[in-house]
Formats: C-alpha cells, sequence, structure tokens
C-alpha cells in the first residue's frame, strides 16, 4: 500500500556500467531510490528478498540464471514486485516471452533509460497522489 515513501528500485545487470548507469538516471527521478544492485539472476532474487524493492529493472540476458528464469521466479513466489525487463534482443519472441512470464514493461536497451525513468516517474508520481 502507497505511504509516501520513495518507490525502492532494484537494477539487475550483467554489466557493471550499465547498472550504474542505470542506478544513476534512475537516482534523479523524484520519489525514486536505487537501494539494491545486482549482476545476475541469482543475486536478483535474493536481493529481492532482502531489499523488498516495489520495481526490478532487470536484463534478460545474463549469466547464472538469466532474467526470465528469474522473472519467472519472481512470478511463482507471490506476483512482486513490478518488473521492467531490459534487452539488446528485442525481438518479439523475446517480448512475448517475457510478457507471458509476467514482465511489466519490455524496452530495447537501444533506446536509453528514458522509457524506464519514465514508467518509474509515473509509479512515483501515483504512489505519491494516493498516499496525500
Amino acid at each position: 500500500m502507497p505511504d509516501g515513501s520513495p518507490l525502492r528500485v532494484l537494477v539487475v545487470d550483467d554489466s557493471a556500467l550499465l547498472r550504474r548507469l542505470l542506478a544513476e538516471a534512475i537516482g534523479e527521478v523524484d520519489g525514486v531510490d536505487v537501494v539494491a544492485e545486482a549482476a545476475d539472476g541469482a543475486a536478483a532474487l535474493a536481493g529481492v528478498q532482502t531489499a523488498r524493492p516495489d520495481v526490478v529493472v532487470m536484463d534478460l540476458q545474463m549469466p547464472v540464471v538469466g532474467g526470465l528464469l528469474a522473472l519467472r521466479a519472481l512470478r511463482r513466489s507471490g506476483g512482486w514486485p513490478r518488473v521492467i525487463m531490459l534487452t539488446n534482443h528485442a525481438g518479439d519472441v523475446y517480448r512475448q516471452a517475457c510478457l507471458d512470464e509476467g514482465a511489466d514493461h519490455f524496452f530495447d536497451k537501444s533506446d536509453g533509460t528514458d522509457s524506464v525513468v519514465e514508467v518509474l516517474r509515473t509509479l512515483a508520481s501515483s504512489r505519491a497522489v494516493a498516499a496525500a
């Protein structure tokens, strides 16, 4: 339930550079805090349990446990948090697989961070309005 607290985000990507760039862009959104980062799906699943994010921004293809498997595990464990999938492989097959597994959004990394930031800005704004 929205309580006026910042929207909590977990950023997951196997590239440290992309994690940092995403975290910086997300950190500039009012009402949004990056509470944790992870380099693969296994670490993301652990991070969800410890950091309790409202939203996970996750790469599709990663080592150890990929994003699709991590998404599937998140949804089987109770449905939360919201998940925004990112990929360099934005074909319809990947998009549909992620949406079928319960992703809330699916974006191509080549589009930059604007789409992710806009979704988070909307979610944070809705949260603030609901708390008022």
